[in-house]
């Protein structure tokens, strides 16, 4: 289930999380899609937005961290498309 290089992957996956993973990949994403909870899916992904907007803004987009900076980022150009 892991897309890893064995040297990469320190502490192996039991098995039932990798079933686990595999049952929420496969029937826990297609169900968020559709109707009622694709309603309830952009409204908190608009709520986060609103979150990294005032973040940003709050701090004349200087961040502390490399990685807040990148995923912010992201997710900027995810909000325009």
């Amino acid at each position: 289930m892991n897309n890893l290089l064995q040297e990469d992957l320190y502490h192996p996956c039991p098995t039932i999380q990798n079933i686990l993973w595999a049952f929420l990949d496969n029937v826990g994403e297609p169900l968020l899609m559709h109707w009622p909870y694709s309603k309830l899916r952009n409204k908190a992904l608009n709520h986060v937005m609103k979150h990294i907007h005032y973040e940003d803004q709050n701090t004349n987009y200087i961040c502390l961290g490399p990685v807040n900076k990148v995923n912010n980022n992201h997710y900027h150009v995810l909000d325009v498309n």
